[in-house]
């Protein structure tokens, strides 16, 4: 091989890692100073890996966040492909900073709490990252619709985590026997009675909840979509709450 093809060879290496560490970095949310905290590699060194194309990481510089993406070296510098069937945003939380999860469709959620898998076709999803410790199945859904109230507007995000054990006041999400629909509740715990009802002020009444509805996850956060308050018309900042009373969510599969 002449000095030509070395070189070549040296520009395709360093155009992959680039690459592929820009790609990996996007999908996880996280920026130079985070990824830093988490591996142990500076974080210039970081930004010279993806800014620089004359970067030459050594591979003890590399390992650490080969090992963070859940990748090989290989495949980190563009020498081999990542796996066709990694999930966008797979990663291994070395120092726990925050955690991250997909923003998955409402007919998704039943096989992503049991088996943490999604259709083939998932290019798209977007993860999103929490500053709550929560269970690798934790998951994001978008409220669809504006008929929830001013709580759960069009195109806000809830944050659910099937591994929470539910507390009075909770808001969980659950599937109840021969129902085809995925419902959104308060819950209500009265020693060992449970019982459900929705906190739209509109509807009234509580109801028991059997012990064999199947839990799909404890509300830990909501994320408001910017919009319009028709009392003041002004325009609305996001806004982030924890553990909120929600409103009520019937959402048929």
């Amino acid at each position: 091989m002449n000095d030509n093809d070395n070189d070549n060879d040296k520009d395709k290496h360093e155009h992959g890692l680039r690459e592929v560490l820009s790609q990996l970095m996007l999908e996880c949310d996280i920026d130079d100073a985070s990824l830093s905290r988490q591996t142990d590699v500076p974080a210039s060194t970081i930004s010279r890996m993806r800014l620089i194309p004359e970067a030459n990481p050594t591979a003890a510089t590399l390992r650490p966040i080969a090992k963070f993406f859940d990748i090989s070296i290989s495949q980190l510098l563009g020498d081999e492909p990542l796996a066709k069937e990694r999930l966008p945003g797979t990663h291994n939380p070395i120092q726990y900073t925050a955690s991250l999860m997909p923003v998955i469709e409402w007919g998704w959620v039943d096989a992503w709490v049991e088996n943490k898998t999604m259709p083939s076709d998932h290019s798209n999803v977007k993860w999103i990252s929490s500053e709550h410790k929560v269970g690798e199945k934790a998951f994001a859904l978008t409220i669809p619709t504006e008929t929830f109230g001013l709580f759960l507007r069009k195109g806000s995000i809830i944050l659910m985590d099937p591994t929470q054990t539910p507390k009075d006041g909770d808001i969980i999400l659950f599937r109840t026997p021969g129902e085809k629909s995925i419902f959104l509740r308060q819950v209500l715990i009265d020693g060992n009675n449970y019982y459900i009802r929705s906190i739209n002020p509109e509807l009234k009444g509580i109801e028991p909840l059997g012990k064999d509805y199947r839990l799909l996850g404890v509300l830990v956060e909501t994320r408001f979509s910017p919009q319009e308050d028709r009392a003041t018309n002004s325009l609305k900042t996001t806004k982030t709450i924890s553990s909120p009373a929600g409103t009520v969510l019937q959402h048929s599969l």
